[in-house]
């Protein structure tokens, strides 16, 4: 959702205000405004502390109150890259017409899991150029960011984001005479896209009850593969979730691309920096119908990951051993579809998380995603709302910024998370007993959990009884 930071500057020729204009989606094509737009949030990324001098701020003040800045004004941050999709987004953003914008008809090679947008509006009484409004609003943006009482994201002076988007477009405020500049900036992470998010959730919920593999597949009648994981399922025996580990999807993708120069893949996870004791590889490759498809690249990604599994003697999906997990894509046009190819490891770790994880929500990407300690367990959790009928997770019925509370035996809040683009959510608590709460609409899901291991918890909002 687009977020605008609010801005009132008044002038005899000039009005800073947030409003959402009244004109259709521009052209794709890249403005040198543009560009201009993404050099001047560059050059702020590089040299905080110089810009934030140039607006008036004291840089000591800065570093008492804000306690991320003294490393930023030290190192800055990488320049952002554009992004063909990421423009494309930002320009269907840039209009009047709000609803829906949240769920973008997006490809699935696009489809980043972590995304920001803000933006902002400069209205003018006689012309002014482009690119003073561009400053303004950029400036405004930019300060905006360094006030001591912001609670919300940043997004110019974050290394959350490595690539963005931007559209600039003319025209004319609704129910207004005034004309105006309309700015809205999308930015995303580059790293991972959700359909990665997709597999592993998947993953995890076979691994907390194998049995559950035939709703996966695309062909369920394959006797091998039932009696397969039957075979598991028949020792009563469930599997604690993978965590993500951003290594292993570094070193994922590198096989994928060739790069790892005839290293095997926990050789080069370990090249990379890879801790774990051992890394489990498999390849996977399918083909995506399109994106009118009703089974997603995940969907198809996951059958064939099955169909694999169950032909190999070594284990990777249900070995109780592994317990982390990175994957590398790709998106290839072919005459049929989509092909999609993918490189999955699998790890095995060795040290220990930090002691504030305990009862904190656990970012997707901060690498903390290590042995636990004694007295923390950590959920790896989805939000969906299974339209299928399946009773269980399916690609594509997430839900995305949806609140999850857990409460302890006492009735105290635990920890409060929220799930992203991905329908997933992850917290680290102490063992013991806990009731998770999460609520759509006027309803209530409430349930207990018995927290004594790491736990794959879904919450199915679909389905309530209270």
């Amino acid at each position: 959702m687009k977020r605008y930071h609010s801005i009132h500057v008044l002038s005899f020729f000039l009005l800073i205000i947030l409003s959402l204009p009244a004109f259709s989606r521009a052209s794709e094509e890249v403005s040198a405004d543009e560009k201009y737009m993404i050099e001047l949030i560059n050059s702020m990324r590089q040299d905080p502390l110089a810009h934030a001098e140039r607006l008036g701020f004291d840089r000591q003040a800065l570093v008492q109150s804000l306690g991320w800045f003294e490393d930023a004004a030290t190192n800055g941050f990488l320049p952002l890259t554009g992004n063909t999709s990421l423009f494309s987004r930002a320009s269907d953003h840039n209009t009047i017409e709000t609803t829906g914008i949240t769920n973008d008809a997006v490809s699935p090679a696009h489809d980043f899991l972590v995304t920001g947008e803000t933006g902002g509006v400069v209205s003018f009484y006689n012309f002014i150029q482009p690119r003073t409004a561009i400053g303004i609003v950029i400036d405004n943006l930019f300060k905006a960011e360094l006030d001591p009482e912001r609670t919300g994201a940043r997004y110019i002076l974050s290394d959350t984001f490595d690539i963005i988007g931007v559209s600039l477009k003319a025209g004319q405020l609704e129910d207004s005479t005034q004309r105006a500049y309309f700015i809205t900036l999308f930015l995303a992470d580059s790293g991972v896209v959700k359909t990665q998010v997709q597999v592993l959730t998947v993953i995890n919920q076979i691994r907390a009850n194998p049995f559950v593999f035939q709703k996966y597949l695309m062909f369920p009648s394959d006797t091998t593969m039932v009696d397969f994981f039957n075979s598991f399922y028949a020792l009563l025996k469930t599997y604690e979730p993978l965590f993500y580990n951003p290594v292993l999807t570094l070193s994922a993708t590198g096989v994928l691309n060739d790069k790892n120069d005839g290293l095997s893949g926990f050789e080069y996870a370990g090249l990379l920096g890879y801790e774990g004791m051992d890394v489990k590889q498999m390849r996977v490759s399918s083909t995506y119908a399109g994106d009118d498809n009703p089974k997603t690249p995940a969907s198809m990604l996951i059958s064939d990951m099955l169909v694999k599994e169950s032909s190999k003697l070594t284990r990777r999906l249900l070995n109780p051993d592994l317990d982390e997990f990175g994957m590398g894509l790709e998106f290839m046009d072919k005459d049929d579809g989509t092909g999609l190819g993918s490189v999955l490891h699998y790890g095995q770790k060795t040290t220990t998380p930090a002691d504030d994880m305990l009862g904190s929500a656990v970012p997707f990407d901060d690498g903390q995603f290590n042995q636990n300690p004694d007295d923390v367990f950590r959920i790896y959790g989805v939000v969906f709302s299974d339209t299928d009928g399946n009773q269980v997770y399916t690609p594509g019925e997430e839900i995305n910024g949806k609140a999850v509370s857990i409460y302890d035996a006492a009735g105290d809040l635990a920890v409060r998370v929220f799930s992203d683009a991905a329908g997933r959510w992850l917290a680290a608590l102490a063992p013991g007993d806990y009731v998770v709460e999460a609520t759509q609409g006027d309803r209530l899901k409430r349930f207990d959990l018995v927290l004594e291991q790491n736990t794959f918890v879904p919450v199915d909002l679909l389905h309530i009884n209270q």
